[in-house]
Formats: structure tokens, sequence, C-alpha cells
């Protein structure tokens, strides 16, 4: 994820977070209206951002930095005004980021390229992110790095299996509440397969609500169908079937990156307990 960008303070482009976890520089243009919602934070110290990153589209002497960054789940602004020092100046020391977007599906591929470590994303969201919202924008994390696989690959299955567990609980939730769970569109930069995959998600997710209308009626959905569902996703997730089956073929990748979405699922279901007990 390193290296992609020219390690020179003169040039600044805006950062591209594919579905394949690669980060790749873009032209810089700002589409999203600014300021925006606050949907989370994230602690890195100004080097380890650039590192990732590049150097910040609007640095301010002084005052923190600025990014403007693409992700499958949308435009986001990553940046630090409040800090009490410069993190240009004290470059290795951790500053608090705070993340501007539309919907919090940028937070998962944020921490995950910035920290290489999506687990402590629901931890960090905004107070004003709901259950709900956390829940989807899993959804749409698996779903795309699903898509990013090699085809027919243990970890893509187990990913789309998972997303498919996820989009069920959501629609069954939002039955009862009157939600209509819309996943975020991608920003106009996105490669065309972020599109065709954001398409085919709306499908299944439409799909799914058409099959269940003829269901009998759900019983009042509460909050606690989500912390029931987080626990039934991390026995799925530690089923041994899975792992026997990832040691059989010597799935060394596969078995890294399932381990950390064995954890992120951990974490999702622990916010979610948290939040139940807060309301």
């Amino acid at each position: 994820m390193t290296g992609a960008f020219p390690n020179r303070k003169d040039i600044f482009a805006m950062p591209l977070i594919t579905a394949d976890l690669k980060v790749q520089p873009q032209p810089y243009t700002r589409r999203m209206p600014h300021p925006t919602d606050t949907v989370g934070y994230i602690e890195a110290s100004y080097h380890a951002i650039c590192e990732v990153l590049g150097e910040a589209v609007v640095p301010v002497q002084g005052s923190g930095a600025e990014w403007v960054i693409e992700t499958p789940g949308g435009q986001a602004i990553l940046f630090d005004r409040e800090s009490p020092f410069d993190p240009q100046r004290e470059r290795n020391e951790p500053a608090d980021w705070h993340v501007w977007a539309y919907h919090n599906a940028v937070m998962p591929w944020i921490h995950q390229v910035i920290a290489g470590d999506r687990r402590s994303f629901p931890a960090d969201l905004a107070p004003a992110i709901t259950p709900h919202e956390l829940v989807i924008s899993y959804v749409y994390y698996l779903h795309h790095r699903a898509v990013a696989l090699p085809p027919g690959g243990v970890l893509a299955t187990q990913l789309i299996l998972q997303r498919n567990d996820m989009v069920d609980i959501l629609v069954r939730y939002e039955r009862g509440t009157g939600i209509l769970s819309e996943l975020p569109q991608p920003s106009a930069a996105a490669e065309p397969r972020i599109h065709r995959a954001t398409a085919a998600l709306q499908g299944m997710l439409d799909a799914t609500r058409r099959h269940q209308d003829g269901a009998k009626p759900y019983a009042e959905p509460a909050l606690a169908d989500l912390v029931a569902a987080g626990a039934a996703f991390i026995d799925k997730s530690d089923n041994p079937m899975w792992l026997a089956i990832m040691r059989e073929y010597d799935l060394q990748p596969d078995h890294d990156e399932s381990a950390a979405h064995r954890a992120t699922i951990r974490a999702i279901a622990a916010t979610l307990t948290r939040l139940s007990q807060e309301n």
C-alpha cells in the first residue's frame, strides 16, 4: 500500500482506495461539499498517513492538514484542525483525525489502509451513527472485498455468505422499523467494477425484500436483534469447516485475512451490544 505516491511535498494528489485495497493517486478534484458530516475518527501520525496517502492536499501550517479520499464507499475528507500541535512538524506524533463523509461506509476502507487493521472502526464511529448504519457499512465492505478477490476462493466465498446473512438481518430489522437501508453510491472517480458491484448488491437487497414481502409478519424488531445477529456471525466465521478447508489447501493469505475478518465481526458485535445497553 506504500510507495504509490511520490515523496515530494510539491505534488498533491487525491488518493483512490480500490476494492483490492490498493491506493492509487488521482488528479485532485473536490466534488464533496465542504464541510459535511463527521462519520468517524482515526488516530495516526502525519508521517504514517503520508506513507499511504501521500502529502496532504490542503496543508494548513500550524493548524493541521487535509486529504480528500475516494473509496468504494464514497468520497471522504480526512482532516485535523483541532490538534494542539502542528502534525506536519511533529510528523511522528499520534494525532486524532476526523473523517467527513456522506456515509460511514468509508470507515472500514480508511482504517484498513491507514492502520492496516479495520477492527477499531466500529468503536471510532461518530455518536450519530446508528447500529443499522454500522452493519450496512460492513455489508458494503464485505461485498466489494469479495468481488475484488479471485472467483471461487475460500475467502471470497466466505465473505459473500457473510454478506448475504447480514443483508437478510438488515431486511428483517427494517421491516418492523420502517427503515429502508440504502447503500451509499460510489463516487464518480471509482472504478467501473465498483459501480457494477454496487448495482448488484442493491439488486440483491431489493430481491431479498421482495422475497420476504409474502412472508409472515415479523415481530417488533429491537436492537437486540442486531446483537444476536453479531453473535451468529461470530459462530459462522469460526466454523471449524472453514478452517479445515483453508488448512487443507494451504491458503495462508486467505487464512490471514479471514482471521482479521472474524476479529472485525467480533468488534462489531461488541459495539452493537454496547449500544443496546446504552439504549
